[in-house]
C-alpha cells in the first residue's frame, strides 16, 4: 500500500512540474514549427506593475500634449489606447498569478495529504513487524 502511494505522490509531482511550466513558460516565438519557451518563472504581479508604470507615464504624457502643443485628436487617442493597454496588461498578470497561486495551493494540499498517508501507513507496517518478532 505504501508503494502505491508513493508512486502516487511522484505522479502529482510529475503533473505539477508539468502544470508549473505551462504558467511558467514564455512564448518565445516559432522556431522549427514549434514554440520555443523560455521559464523564468511565473511572473509576480509587482513586475507586470512596473511595465505599466512605464506604459501609463507615457500614456498621461501623451493626453497632457494637447494642452501643452496644438497636436491634435492623435495624442488623446493614443494617450487613451495607451492606458487601456497598461490596464490589460495589469490585468492579465493579476489574472494568471491568481491562477497559479490556487493551482499551487491545491497542488501542495494533495501533496501534503498524500505524506501523511504514506508517513502513517510506514507506521502501521513497522508496528506490525514489532507485534510479529518473537520476543527474545
Amino acid at each position: 500500500m505504501t508503494l502505491k502511494m508513493e508512486l502516487e505522490l511522484e505522479r502529482l509531482d510529475r503533473q505539477w512540474l508539468e502544470e508549473e511550466q505551462r504558467y511558467s513558460a514564455l512564448a518565445c516565438g516559432d522556431v522549427h514549427g514549434g514554440w520555443m519557451r523560455t521559464a523564468f518563472g511565473p511572473a509576480h504581479p509587482g513586475l507586470g506593475v512596473v511595465g505599466a508604470v512605464v506604459v501609463i507615464a507615457f500614456g498621461v504624457a501623451l493626453l497632457s500634449l494637447p494642452a501643452m502643443f496644438d497636436v491634435g485628436l492623435f495624442a488623446i487617442i493614443a494617450g487613451i489606447v495607451t492606458l487601456g493597454i497598461a490596464g490589460a496588461m495589469l490585468w492579465n498578470r493579476n489574472r494568471n498569478r491568481s491562477a497559479y497561486d490556487g493551482a499551487r495551493q491545491r497542488y501542495e494540499g494533495q501533496r501534503q495529504e498524500l505524506l501523511q498517508a504514506i508517513a502513517a501507513s510506514r507506521e502501521r507496517a513497522n508496528a506490525r513487524e514489532e507485534t510479529d518478532r518473537p520476543a527474545r
